[in-house]
């Protein structure tokens, strides 16, 4: 993981993926970190001779 990421984004778990029970009103009490790498796009150089 790299220690200052370009973006950040937060998402919230707002109901149960199982249940669907409402959990807004629910304090959090852990959270995960998960970084993802997009290489940069790559530009490809024509020469004709």
């Amino acid at each position: 993981m790299v220690s200052n990421p370009h973006h950040q984004e937060v998402q919230s778990v707002t109901s149960c993926p199982h249940c669907a029970h409402d959990l807004s009103a629910v304090p959090v009490i852990n959270y995960e970190k998960r970084q993802l790498f997009d290489p940069p796009l790559v530009a490809v150089e024509v020469t004709e001779y």
